[in-house]
C-alpha cells in the first residue's frame, strides 16, 4: 500500500497514508472501549493508547507493528461479535484481519493459535474454526509458500536447523 500511496500522491500522499493507517489502531481502541465504557472513558482510553511510545514512534514513521495492532484489534472485535451473534460473515471478517496479521509478521501465527481456544467455546465451533482457518490460510499463506519454495523453511530462518538446510 505504501507504493500505491507514493505513486498517487507523492511524498505528501505517502505521509498522509502513513498517518491515517497509523491512527487506525487508535480508532479501533476507541470502538472497542466504547462497547464497555462511557464515551469519555473510551476517548481517554484511545488517547492513552495514542500516547504510548510504540504508537508515537510507529504510527507516523510507517512501522508495521501499529498496523498489525489494528489487525489484531479488528479481528478480536469480530470474534467477540461472532460469539454474540452467530454469523458466518463475522467469522470470515475476523479471519481476514487475522490473515492480514499472519501475512505481515510471523507473530501473527501465535495470535491465530491464541484465538483458537476462543473459537472452541462458541456454539458452532467446528464450522467456525474451519471457516476461520481457511480464511486465514487464503489470505496469509503467500509469504510462507514463497519461503518454503526458496528455503524449504516456511518460517525462515526459524526451522533451518531442524530441516538441516545447509545453504
Amino acid at each position: 500500500t505504501y507504493a500505491a500511496a507514493l505513486e498517487i500522491g507523492g511524498e505528501t500522499g505517502l505521509t498522509f497514508w502513513t498517518m491515517i493507517t497509523g491512527w487506525n489502531a487508535s480508532l479501533l481502541v476507541y470502538v472497542a472501549a466504547k462497547r464497555y465504557v462511557t464515551e469519555i472513558w473510551a476517548v481517554l482510553t484511545a488517547l492513552t493508547f495514542l500516547s504510548t511510545p510504540a504508537v508515537l514512534f510507529g504510527a507516523g514513521t510507517g512501522q508495521v507493528e501499529i498496523r498489525c495492532a489494528a489487525f489484531v484489534i479488528a479481528s478480536v472485535l469480530f470474534l467477540i461479535e461472532t460469539n454474540k451473534t452467530p454469523s458466518t460473515r463475522y467469522i470470515i471478517i475476523a479471519g481476514l484481519f487475522a490473515g492480514f496479521y499472519v501475512a505481515s509478521k510471523y507473530f501473527g501465527l501465535i495470535f491465530v493459535l491464541a484465538c483458537l481456544p476462543v473459537l472452541c467455546f462458541q456454539k458452532h465451533f467446528i464450522k467456525n474454526t474451519v471457516i476461520y482457518s481457511l480464511t486465514i490460510l487464503l489470505i496469509g499463506f503467500q509469504w510462507y509458500l514463497w519461503n518454503f519454495i526458496h528455503t524449504n523453511d516456511p518460517v525462515f530462518p526459524s526451522l533451518t536447523n531442524i530441516f538441516d538446510v545447509s545453504n
